[in-house]
Order: C-alpha cells, then sequence, then structure tokens
C-alpha cells in the first residue's frame, strides 16, 4: 500500500456513521508546514471551518466510489460564510499540499480528490 492510499485511509476512518470526529491536532492548530514551501502557514478559523467540511465530503464522496465536486457557492452555503472565504481557504490549502484538487475551469470549479490528515500542524508558540 502506498502513501496516498494509507493516507485515504485514514481520512476515510475520520469519518463514522453519520457523524464527524474533527482530528484534535487539527482543532488545536493554529498553524500547519507546508509540503510545497516547507515553511510554516496561518491556519485561520475560516480556513479550518473549510477543511474539516473538505474532509467530511471528501471522505464521504471516496466511500461511494465518486470525485467531490462542489462550487465555492454550494460550500459557502452549507458553512454560512461568504464564497469569498471559501475562495481564501481552499486555494491556501491546496497551494501548500493539504488538499488535492484540480481546477476544471473557472466557472466549474474544483475536483477535489484527497485531504492530507497527517500534514504537520501545529500551534503557534
Amino acid at each position: 500500500m502506498n502513501a496516498q492510499q494509507t493516507n485515504t485511509l485514514r481520512t476515510r476512518a475520520v469519518a463514522n456513521a453519520g457523524y464527524f470526529a474533527i482530528p484534535r491536532h487539527i482543532q488545536r492548530s493554529t498553524q500547519f508546514v507546508s509540503k510545497v514551501t516547507g515553511n510554516s502557514v496561518e491556519l485561520t478559523q475560516s480556513d479550518k471551518v473549510v477543511l474539516f467540511y473538505l474532509i467530511d465530503r471528501i471522505c464521504f464522496y471516496q466511500q461511494q466510489q465518486g470525485r467531490m465536486f462542489e462550487s465555492f457557492d454550494r460550500i459557502a452555503d452549507e458553512l454560512c460564510v461568504s464564497a469569498k472565504t471559501v475562495s481564501r481557504a481552499v486555494s491556501k490549502l491546496v497551494e501548500h499540499g493539504v488538499v488535492v484538487a484540480d481546477l476544471v475551469s473557472r466557472s466549474e470549479g474544483w475536483v477535489y480528490h484527497d485531504v492530507d490528515v497527517d500534514q504537520v500542524f501545529t500551534k503557534a508558540a
């Protein structure tokens, strides 16, 4: 089993019987280490809310053998935040390797594939 398959199994294990367990190490964190740059990146409350939603939905679609394809507007409606907030958070999480997604087009949005719950999340000193 390769690292991506292991990560996917861990991601799936986060969701349980219609309830969503927030990984405690992410819940308590204020920053994460970018897989791309190796630098610490601030993790705002808005980023966390979007990340938790993505973890939940990506797990659901993986269990259904499907792909998550939700617009920023749809995610924003679900979370009661603005689409701009979702856009900023998703862009940050994808840019730094926390979420694996492909931009289909500006009008069609993103297809989300995986989320790395094992990323190095820390609390600022």
